[in-house]
């Protein structure tokens, strides 16, 4: 915690802080992967047990800690079934993206933003289920 003994020292600490998140914001960038064909993964391609499973992103992201944004499309027999996503090396599912399919047969489609770690990597679990539809698109990411 910051305790000014002036207002001169007061204004030098507030612009040292302007100044340090005014370039951090400047060093934000979009990564648009733009239109795209075909998802990047497909049920066969992934594992689909109710456990964790390591996905390696570094081919379509590269390498160092990015904010994915991560399109999930599901459907499955049952309704009620969960797609989560979470740092590579997260032990807890607290901070972590999540799609769930809403009712059986109804295909759900959302965003689902998650950090990968410094070489690209996530976890991914989908909940035991018969999945009709799983495709999954890394849509961009910031750096």
């Amino acid at each position: 915690m910051f305790f000014a003994k002036s207002i001169a020292q007061l204004y030098d600490y507030i612009d040292a802080q302007v100044t340090a998140l005014t370039e951090s914001i400047a060093e934000l960038k979009w990564y648009d992967r733009g239109d795209l064909t075909n998802y990047d993964y497909q049920s066969v391609d992934l594992t689909k047990d109710g456990f964790y499973q390591l996905l390696d992103l570094s081919a379509i992201i590269g390498t160092g800690k990015k904010l994915l944004c991560i399109r999930v499309r599901i459907n499955d027999s049952a309704g009620g079934k969960a797609a989560k996503f979470r740092t590579y090396g997260n032990e807890y599912e607290t901070n972590m993206g999540v799609a769930y399919t809403q009712v059986a047969n109804k295909t759900c489609e959302q965003n689902v933003w998650v950090y990968c770690d410094i070489d690209g990597k996530i976890e991914y679990a989908f909940d035991s289920a018969t999945w009709n539809v799983i495709a999954l698109c890394v849509r961009g990411w910031f750096n």
